[in-house]
């Protein structure tokens, strides 16, 4: 299989990934909230296992991988700048938090902008692991748990009025689950060396810091810090 027909195939699954959810939620009914985090949860670590097609991190690898969180780049700027709903095929403004094209240039623009970065600097690197897997599973249990159960159970965190513990806790959790997989995954199918890192101290500590993170930056910009600190720290420490 060529670079370009992996390529492909890596959109194809993305898309299918979506739309899958987008079926189970005619099904079951989600609110948004919980659609837009399933989404959240599952693109990026979708997309991050399609890396493993790839057995190179050539530029060219690289450059055509990224082209995939880059068709969601122009869609977001496409439909959030006035673009007709007619075409919109995907759905994604459906998936807004107020049925508003607008918030498209937010926090789903700066979600796949970060993906096109994590993807050019650190494609096949333990470094995007880190990141996706805080700003994926971390970020996006942290708002699924924390608004199911975060006023119920321990309640808000003293520092951050609109967070709570529960959302804390499992945005350490989450993250560092989605991490053990991937390595795993990575570890198994592309026959990368990276099982050390599961017990490296400092992956949960980058998470710890991350979750710290999210609970002090406003709405929409924690798409862009998260996978910021993720990337400085890792890249610093492991």
């Amino acid at each position: 299989m060529t670079q370009y027909q992996k390529t492909l195939l890596t959109g194809l699954i993305v898309g299918s990934t979506f739309f899958a959810i987008k079926f189970l939620d005619s099904i079951m009914h989600f609110n948004k909230t919980v659609s837009r985090k399933i989404v959240h949860c599952s693109i990026g670590f979708v997309y991050c296992m399609c890396w493993t097609m790839f057995k190179t991190a050539s530029k060219l690898d690289t450059f055509l991988v990224s082209m995939v969180p880059g068709f969601f780049i122009f869609y977001c700027l496409f439909f959030g700048s006035g673009g007709s709903r007619k075409y919109d095929v995907i759905g994604f403004v459906n998936l807004t938090t107020s049925n508003n094209a607008g918030e498209l240039k937010k926090g789903t623009l700066y979600y796949a902008i970060v993906h096109v970065l994590i993807t050019w600097v650190g494609f096949k690197q333990i470094h995007a692991i880190v990141a996706i897997s805080a700003l994926c599973f971390g970020d996006g249990f942290a708002c699924l748990m924390g608004v199911g159960f975060g006023k119920k159970i321990l309640g808000k965190l003293p520092w951050s009025s609109h967070k709570t513990w529960v959302g804390f806790f499992s945005f350490f959790i989450f993250s560092m689950l989605s991490f053990f997989v991937l390595v795993l995954v990575y570890s198994r199918l592309d026959d990368i060396m990276w099982l050390r890192f599961i017990r490296n101290p400092f992956v949960p500590i980058i998470m710890i810091v991350c979750a710290i993170s999210e609970t002090l930056i406003s709405k929409y910009y924690d798409n862009l810090l998260i996978p910021v600190v993720a990337m400085a720290l890792s890249f610093f420490l492991l």
